[in-house]
């Protein structure tokens, strides 16, 4: 049992020196926000990296659902671009990334950037910073300041 135990855990080691080592790199998609150049080891939390739907779904929307956990921390995340309201609290437009979890549901968290702006529905990779944000009536959200956008 300890030998299975200690193999899981060097095989978990392995994986996570991967995940460091070649997380969020550019897959040569054209660049349309490239402000800072932000190596794999410099992001906090790399949910482009994950490989399934479902962890990146959950990690999503727990950075949404408690957003001051997460603040100030580096992320990289791919997903689906779209424009929306925040739930229906009020008037204002915001630009989401979206991670579906495989089956059912999509997760968003919300992105501010300057610059070009994808076609909604196209696939996006972002790098930046999470920020607790309020909405209309006073319910915080989470919100990437980005500092790298690629479609």
């Amino acid at each position: 049992m300890k030998k299975i135990v200690t193999v899981l855990l060097i095989a978990m080691l392995c994986c996570l020196t991967a995940f460091v080592c070649f997380g969020c790199g550019n897959d040569g998609e054209e660049s349309s926000v490239q402000t800072n150049t932000i190596k794999a080891a410099d992001v906090d939390i790399n949910i482009a990296a994950m490989k399934s739907e479902m962890v990146a779904y959950t990690k999503t929307n727990d950075i949404w659902m408690y957003p001051k956990n997460y603040e100030g921390q580096t992320i990289c995340i791919k997903g689906v671009y779209s424009v929306g309201k925040l739930s229906g609290d009020g008037d204002a437009e915001h630009r989401f990334v979206g991670v579906y979890d495989g089956c059912c549901v999509w997760s968003y968290l919300t992105v501010d950037w300057e610059g070009k702006v994808p076609e909604s529905g196209k696939t996006m990779t972002v790098i930046g910073t999470i920020h607790q944000r309020s909405t209309e009536n006073g319910k915080s959200y989470a919100e990437i300041e980005a500092s790298s956008v690629v479609f």
